[in-house]
C-alpha cells in the first residue's frame, strides 16, 4: 500500500504542476496583476512539494543525531555522566563523558557538569573520526582521524 503512495504522490504533484504551468501561461495578465499578487504566489508555491519539502527536512534532518543513551555513576566525591549519540540508522555517533563535583547527581542542572575524559566521534560507517581529550571542562588533546587518513 505504500508503495502506491510513494509512486502517485510524485505522479500527481507532477501533472499539478504542468497543469499549473499551462494555467499561468493562458492567465498570467489576469493572476499577476498587482491586487491579486499577494494572493498568486503564495497559491503557486504551496501547488509544488517544495514547502512540504522543506517542512519534512526540518522535522528530519538527515544529520540530525539522536541521544541513544545516558548513565549516571557516582563514586569517590563525583559523579560520571556518560551520553551516547546515534545516527539514525542506530550507529554510535558520539560517546561523551561529564563530570559533576558531588555525588548528588539528582536535580542538578546540565550546566554544573563538566566535559571530562576521552569523547570518541564515529562517522557513519563506524569509523573513528575524531577524539578528545578534556579535563575537568577544559580541551587537553584531540585527534583527527580524517586528517591521518588523507595523509
Amino acid at each position: 500500500m505504500s508503495l502506491v503512495f510513494v509512486l502517485t504522490i510524485p505522479v500527481l504533484w507532477i501533472i499539478t504542476i504542468i497543469v499549473l504551468i499551462v494555467l499561468v501561461i493562458i492567465g498570467r495578465k489576469i493572476i499577476f496583476r498587482r491586487t491579486l499578487l499577494k494572493w498568486t504566489i503564495p497559491v503557486l508555491v504551496f501547488c509544488t512539494p517544495v514547502p512540504f519539502l522543506v517542512m519534512f527536512f526540518i522535522l528530519n534532518p538527515p544529520f540530525a543525531l539522536y541521544q541513544g543513551e545516558s548513565g549516571y555513576n557516582p563514586r569517590n566525591g563525583y559523579t560520571i555522566k556518560e551520553e551516547e549519540w546515534n545516527y539514525p540508522g542506530g550507529k554510535m555517533a558520539i560517546r561523551k563523558y561529564f563530570k559533576l563535583n558531588t555525588e548528588q547527581y539528582q536535580d542538578v542542572s546540565d550546566s554544573l557538569y563538566v566535559k571530562d575524559s576521552t569523547w570518541t566521534y564515529w562517522d557513519k560507517n563506524g569509523d573513528t573520526a575524531k577524539i578528545e581529550w578534556y579535563k575537568n571542562g577544559k580541551l587537553i588533546k584531540t585527534i583527527n582521524k580524517e586528517r591521518h587518513r588523507n595523509r
